[in-house]
């Protein structure tokens, strides 16, 4: 049944219309919710699959940055996803799929990252798993710090610009951040019949972290803080931060969001009494390879080559052998070489992000090189854990 197949954006209001039945049978989307989520993304960024001129699924496309290596990339964030129930089973989500990684790679976009409802559908797309989310919870009933000195400010959660500072910094220390948008700051800065309130901690012309959350109603006369976003750029700042958490006990029950694997803020806690509500890896899909890869930033003092050779299924443009040539920070590439690392285009994303360690992959079955040359890419591909606190 694919002899039919088109893949385009939206002609026109029937359109909408039609992914919009489809859309909200596939995710449960009330009308406010749909036109809330429509409005956001934008008509341009849909795109849709037909059969026989009819729609039958669809996606939608977020045009962001992410971070590597302590540069941003542009990257396309996936969602949406869907396919309309009688028409599944045979092929349309993967040429939907299909034709968009090809639209994404004529365009020069070197990555695309999404969440994944089915991992292994996504895997044969050539997307592999990332980096994390990590939900937590930890009850509020610590004793504090000890007063900091920091102040924090109630602000307004609309006006952005505070944030962005903050956000950009701690995205260059990391993997895996967003460069939000307006769209995604929106989505931080508000909550569906709840109020969001936003506080930057450390002087007003000067912050030095901050926080979103909504309060939810729990046992009794309690609530629980859920927490969209939070940032401490200094010591100071995470302490105030712990402080200003706990300080909403003991009516507070409890603080949930989500982080890293490894969550520094639970390392000042008084005792370890938090729980992992839910662990979710995101995954990416590395869509122009060598643009990706001279992209992407790489740890100062580092030089060398790896020579590489790629096999991938959908994106023939990306195989073959080329040399990674990494020094002041930059990478650089050049056709060729003597394919010394090979893997699949989706073996090396968790190399690429820093999720895994070569030698970790090599036991996985996701590359195969040598001894030196896995050395050498640990060096190369070595940073901090990739994560990032939002959902698409």
């Amino acid at each position: 049944m694919n002899e039919r197949l088109e893949y385009m954006r939206l002609e026109d209001e029937k359109d909408v219309r039609a992914l919009q039945d489809i859309t909200s049978k596939a995710f449960h989307f009330t009308p406010p919710h749909w036109e809330i989520y429509f409005n956001r993304i934008g008509t341009a960024n849909f795109r849709i699959v037909r059969r026989q001129g009819r729609v039958i699924g669809g996606l939608a496309v977020y045009p962001i940055g992410q971070y590597f290596g302590g540069r941003r990339l542009p990257m396309a964030g996936v969602a949406a996803v869907q396919i309309s129930p009688e028409q599944r089973g045979y092929g349309a989500a993967g040429f939907l799929m299909k034709s968009l990684l090809e639209e994404l790679h004529d365009e020069g976009v070197p990555l695309s990252t999404l969440y994944a409802s089915t991992q292994a559908f996504y895997r044969k797309a050539g997307y592999e798993q990332a980096g994390n989310r990590i939900q937590y919870e930890c009850p509020l009933v610590y004793p504090k710090n000890g007063r900091s000195d920091l102040p924090i400010h109630p602000v307004d959660p609309s006006h952005h610009a505070p944030f962005q500072s903050i956000a950009t910094k701690r995205a260059g220390l990391s993997n895996g951040q967003l460069d939000r948008n307006e769209t995604m700051w929106e989505k931080i800065a508000t909550q569906k019949d709840q109020i969001v309130y936003a506080y930057l901690i450390g002087e007003e012309s000067h912050p030095e972290g901050y926080i979103f959350f909504h309060q939810e109603k729990s046992t009794g006369l309690g609530y629980s803080l859920h927490i969209h976003d939070m940032a401490a750029l200094t010591p100071a700042a995470g302490r105030a931060l712990l402080d200003f958490l706990m300080g909403h006990g003991p009516i507070g029950r409890s603080a949930v969001w989500a982080g890293p694997a490894i969550e520094p803020l639970l390392c000042i806690t008084a005792e370890q009494n938090f729980q992992v509500k839910r662990s979710m890896r995101w995954l990416t899909r590395l869509v122009d390879l060598r643009r990706a890869l001279t992209l992407r930033g790489y740890p100062d003092g580092v030089e060398g080559e790896i020579h590489f050779m790629i096999d991938d299924d959908l994106l023939p443009a990306n195989c073959g052998r080329f040399v990674l040539s990494v020094g002041g920070g930059k990478g650089a590439i050049r056709e060729g070489g003597r394919g010394d690392l090979r893997a699949r285009c989706g073996g090396i994303v968790p190399l690429y992000t820093s999720l895994f360690t070569p030698d970790q992959l090599q036991a996985l079955g996701f590359l195969q090189a040598g001894g030196g040359v896995l050395e050498l890419a640990t060096k190369i591909f070595s940073g901090p854990e990739p994560w990032m606190p939002d959902m698409y």
